[in-house]
């Protein structure tokens, strides 16, 4: 089966190609044509003071500020409560949907955000949706959720005893906690004071604070009632938004690469199941399986087309192939000679030029005369090779009529001592091959010789 698939393969290759080249263009066509989402991205600048998340208990960090705060973000998103009270801040309609329909949209909206890191200090989130306006509320929401949780993380921790550090880490504590704790009616409330985050971060701190100066900030902020700029230090030394959420591009590469993968993937595997359909359906023959298994002869290789008209000579290639057949069909007993039947299920197998071949290749091969005979339909008393023709010549290559016209000319084949039996790729039949084959007579050398092979190359039909 295996060869007769890649003969289809070899025999559609050409249409193949249009199929590869055509159905991925029109997948992507269609993808983006039907898909209505478009991709918000943003980007965030991370800044060390976030690698305090990732502090052991001896004060030492680890990894990339980008790394822990992308961390953090997945622990938010992953959080069904801190991901309602998100969705929930952006989408009115999520309030009133019921229970089912909002793990479904949480469900959607973790399908398709992305978050990833853009070097040591820069997150990129990603969110496809339909709806552009909504995505970025809901992204600015993340941004707005994933800061209030580094400093509620970053107040556990300072919450946690370590001896000699005592006195930092309750400094560390009361600042932070100061940032949430209104100090009258009139102060800003926690989520206020992250909205004006964006306003504050580059007034009263570096941007590129790192760990070790945030924590002396931390310790300077040693009272109760921490002052507006030391709120703005505070959260200064997180994060900062530098390229808000927005639609960067309409098709992005992404999707176009998806899409086009998605295409490739579904003409290969149309093309696969149809080469598959072709070679398990069609009754021509394909392969020298074909021949092996159903009929029984050795294969004994192919010759390629050849367009030659009545006038010219045998083509060398013709010869040779017909050469090697004679080797293998003749083993041994050269110096006896043979009558070789060349015999061919239908008109137009190539018998005639095989069996010319045949001849020439026994002359050069033997360096002894050689008679081709043409059995003639128009003659069918013709008789049987008599004892003249076996004396004069010791190699005698009969060219017997198509079997499937006309008599069978029975006493020319009970007279030959080997049959070379010729089929045209992808024309002959396989089942005349099994007829031709019940008509010869057994116990004697047999060998097919297929013409006209434009499939596989003659080395991998052999090699299968």
């Amino acid at each position: 089966m295996l060869e007769r698939w890649l003969d289809a393969l070899v025999q559609y290759r050409r249409r193949l190609v249009v199929a590869l080249l055509l159905v991925p263009s029109l997948v992507v066509a269609a993808g983006f044509g039907l898909n209505r989402t478009q991709p918000l991205t943003a980007r965030i600048w991370v800044n060390p003071p976030v690698l305090l998340l990732t502090q052991a208990t001896d004060g030492t960090v680890r990894g990339t500020p980008a790394a822990a705060a992308a961390a953090l973000l997945r622990e938010v998103v992953g959080s069904d409560a801190l991901l309602t009270a998100t969705m929930a801040d952006a989408d009115p309609g999520f309030r009133r949907a019921g229970a089912a329909q909002q793990t479904a949209m949480r469900r959607a909206l973790r399908a398709n955000l992305g978050i990833s890191t853009d070097g040591d200090q820069v997150i990129a989130l990603t969110y496809r949706t339909d709806q552009p306006i909504l995505g970025e509320v809901l992204l600015n929401g993340l941004i707005r959720q994933l800061e209030g949780t580094a400093l509620a993380t970053l107040v556990t921790q300072s919450s946690t005893r370590s001896p000699g550090r005592e006195a930092d880490l309750l400094a560390a504590r009361r600042a932070i906690e100061g940032a949430f704790t209104p100090r009258a009616p009139t102060d800003l409330s926690s989520v206020q004071l992250l909205q004006t985050y964006l306003q504050d971060r580059m007034r009263s701190a570096p941007v590129h604070a790192g760990t070790d100066a945030y924590r002396r900030q931390l310790a300077a902020a040693a009272q109760t009632t921490p002052s507006a700029s030391g709120v703005s230090a505070l959260q200064t030394g997180l994060l900062a938004v530098t390229d808000p959420p927005a639609i960067r591009a309409a098709y992005p590469a992404a999707d176009a690469a998806r899409f086009l993968t998605l295409g490739l993937l579904m003409a290969m595997g149309a093309a696969t199941v149809l080469l598959l359909g072709i070679a398990a359906t069609d009754a021509r023959i394909r392969s020298a399986s074909d021949v092996e298994t159903r009929a029984g002869w050795r294969y004994l290789g192919s010759t390629p087309p050849t367009t030659m008209p009545a006038t010219a000579s045998i083509p060398l290639v013709v010869i040779g192939r017909c050469l090697t057949a004679f080797r293998s069909l003749i083993a041994a007993d050269r110096a006896r000679g043979a009558v070789i039947a060349v015999v061919s299920p239908n008109r137009g197998d190539g018998r005639s030029t095989i069996a010319a071949g045949l001849a020439l290749a026994i002359g050069r091969e033997t360096e002894q005369p050689v008679l081709l005979l043409k059995r003639d339909l128009a003659h069918p008393d013709q008789g049987a090779i008599d004892d003249s023709c076996r004396e004069r010549f010791r190699w005698i290559v009969v060219d017997l009529p198509p079997a499937g016209e006309g008599p069978w000319p029975e006493p020319w084949c009970r007279d030959a001592d080997a049959y070379l039996v010729v089929g045209r790729h992808r024309r002959t039949p396989v089942a005349a091959l099994e007829r031709l084959a019940s008509r010869l007579p057994a116990g004697r050398p047999a060998g097919f010789l297929m013409t006209a092979d434009t499939g596989v190359a003659p080395w991998l039909r052999r090699w299968l």
